[in-house]
């Protein structure tokens, strides 16, 4: 297909040879490291032409989007630096409703600590070992000074009072807070947003303000909308573009060039011919998107998080692309092809509240008077089976063809 395709597709925004390169360079990514990792063999194969398609792509799309919260909150993708196909929502036409259930009571999306805690400073450290960092136990501390897809991709906090003359006109109109640090990311977030987007305070779908963040589910002062259960409220996706629940319209990316950026970076280490100059074309355009320091082999900051079985620098890579991708649905296929899948076999934790603030209705880790939320529990004893890398076959599949035999482990 990448030699006898229309290189531009047949027509604005269809498969044309950038996107059957983005193909190339997920799909060899994914299998090559599957190969490598799951002892399979011949796994240089898919890295090099993952390596290859994804020089080609970079050359044909050799600049970002300068706002990373457009990438997935614009009516209109078309003509965008970086998109390589996305799918074009419109009004009568083609709708989703993935910005609804970020404003409405259905979606109760949240991130994890462990999510938010991979976000750099603008230091390029982590905040275990930048002095930019003091802590996690006040929100409002634990936001500041961050890589800006942070602040576009979980909500951010504050408090607002709910004006007017009385219900509802009450729930639609606010001021400030009396104390004035309720109100610091609501001017942070001004400048770098607009009003169609995520400008602060947080607006329901009808229009209702959402008095504050971070938000509970168990505990939402009748604002059952926009809650969660971590405290860490999924952001990514929220615009002000709808007026009407379910009839979403902004543009999705089905290809973009930021992904094939972070899976060139991954396939040359791989491949051992990671260096600086690859770290600047990709890595390092992405992290100065996010307001973010450069990032320099060999000066990797701190993390106590990070896995010993993996090198200090593949670990940076694969920080870069856990909060590129967040939310985008590539994470439980990244920690299979790593073999991996034990990270997730740790208590989901959330952000480190006073349980009297919330009416004692939250659980925290160790059932404190404080500390962590906790959601779930600690995970069934036993670890990931091992099986569970592999989907069974369908049992009519293997009846209607005898030569299909069922993945191991599997019965």
């Amino acid at each position: 297909a990448e030699t006898n395709i229309f290189p531009a597709g047949d027509g604005e925004n269809t498969i044309g040879v950038g996107a059957v390169r983005a193909l190339i360079s997920r799909f060899g990514l994914f299998e090559g490291t599957w190969r490598k990792y799951h002892n399979l063999g011949d796994s240089d194969k898919y890295l090099r032409a993952c390596a290859n398609a994804s020089e080609k792509a970079m050359a044909s799309y050799p600049s970002l989007m300068t706002n990373y919260d457009l990438e997935f909150n614009s009516e209109s993708l078309r003509g965008q630096p970086g998109i390589i196909l996305y799918k074009n929502y419109a009004d009568t036409q083609a709708l989703h409703i993935l910005t609804s259930r970020h404003r409405n009571s259905a979606g109760n999306w949240d991130l994890t600590k462990k999510a938010a805690d991979m976000y750099l400073l603008k230091d390029g450290k982590t905040r275990w070992d930048s002095p930019l960092f003091t802590t996690d136990q006040d929100p409002y501390a634990e936001f500041r000074n961050r890589d800006k897809r942070m602040l576009y991709t979980i909500m951010p906090p504050y408090k607002v009072v709910q004006t007017g003359s009385g219900a509802p006109n009450s729930s639609f109109t606010w001021t400030y807070d009396t104390d004035p640090k309720h109100r610091e990311y609501i001017d942070l977030m001004a400048p770098l947003t607009d009003a169609k987007h995520k400008t602060l305070p947080a607006i329901q779908w009808q229009g209702q303000v959402l008095k504050q963040s971070p938000h509970f589910r168990l505990f939402n002062y009748g604002q059952v909308y926009m809650a969660g259960q971590t405290g860490y409220q999924l952001h990514k996706y929220y615009n002000n573009v709808l007026q009407v629940q379910n009839v979403d319209n902004t543009d999705g990316p089905i290809f973009r060039i930021a992904e094939v950026m972070i899976n060139y970076a991954e396939a040359k280490y791989e491949l051992g011919e990671f260096n600086q100059t690859i770290a600047n074309n990709t890595i390092n355009k992405l992290r100065a998107r996010g307001g973010v320091s450069a990032y320099t082999i060999g000066a990797e900051p701190i993390d106590p998080t990070r896995d010993a079985s993996v090198a200090p620098t593949l670990w940076e890579i694969r920080r870069e692309r856990a909060i590129e991708l967040m939310a985008e649905g590539f994470r439980f296929d990244d920690l299979r092809r790593w073999h991996k899948m034990d990270y997730t076999q740790t208590e989901k934790l959330g952000r480190w509240i006073k349980r009297s603030d919330y009416g004692n209705a939250l659980t925290v880790l160790g059932n404190g008077l404080s500390g962590y939320v906790t959601v779930q529990g600690a995970p069934p004893a036993g670890g990931f089976p091992e099986h569970y890398y592999l989907y069974p076959i369908p049992s009519n599949e293997i009846v209607l063809n005898p030569n299909l035999v069922q993945n191991p482990g599997w019965k």
